[in-house]
């Protein structure tokens, strides 16, 4: 019985983790995201032609949509302003 029960639980526990970690990401990545762009400096937003107050204010409203754009988009384009040393490409 018991041996049936965790043949059983196999997948479905997997299913588990893997939703459970989907949704940690889900919020944890807008509160990075903020705390991101908040700590880089406003010049380096001007460069790019974005303005810092609302990609600061843009993830807590849009949440993981937003924070998502912003380290697919604007965060590389701001890496290479504010750190240029860092740019790797």
């Amino acid at each position: 019985m018991l041996a049936a029960l965790s043949q059983s639980t196999g997948a479905s526990g997997f299913l588990i983790v893997a939703f459970v970690f989907l949704g940690l990401v889900w919020y944890v990545l807008p509160f990075f995201a903020i705390l991101r762009a908040a700590t880089l400096p406003s010049t380096a937003f001007r460069e790019i032609g974005r303005n810092k107050t609302i990609w600061v204010v843009l993830p807590l409203v849009l949440g993981f949509l937003a924070a998502a754009y912003f380290y697919a988009f604007v965060y590389p384009q701001l890496k290479v302003v504010a750190h240029p040393a860092l740019d790797l490409a």
